[in-house]
């Protein structure tokens, strides 16, 4: 019975220890605004926003991998949630802006995204809100 019981609380404290990974958690959703669908993704550790994705909907698959946390880059893979950076892909270029103390509340709803015309207009109001102090 003792061994069990030891057995017992070994698999529960590895198996806890095991699932502690990096408290970076992902999100995302798809809406459409007026010339299609748009893709949101971020990351984010408590409720601070590490790394965010904006591209059009059918390109979302070609450039990241949500499971493995992974972002294809023209110049590279990256880990997705660990940068600090916006990345946009606007179905042609990409562009990149850094973010510090942006916190997950200050993502617009997506009502309020939908009347964009450009997926550049979209990172726009979702940039627009001040980062935290």
């Amino acid at each position: 019975m003792k061994a069990i019981v030891i057995t017992f609380v070994l698999l529960t404290v590895l198996g806890f220890v095991g699932c502690q990974r990096d408290d970076v958690e992902c999100a995302g959703c798809s809406f459409p605004y007026r010339n299609g669908w748009c893709t949101l993704w971020y990351s984010r550790k408590g409720y601070e926003v590490v790394d965010i994705l904006i591209t059009p909907r059918s390109e979302e698959r070609k450039y990241l991998n949500a499971g493995g946390r992974l972002l294809h880059l023209p110049e590279g893979d990256v880990s997705f949630g660990t940068r600090g950076m916006v990345y946009v892909f606007d179905g042609t270029n990409w562009s990149k802006r850094a973010v510090t103390r942006f916190h997950e509340k200050n993502i617009p709803y997506v009502s309020s995204l939908e009347s964009c015309n450009t997926i550049n207009e979209i990172a726009e109001r979702i940039l627009a809100h001040p980062e935290q102090p």
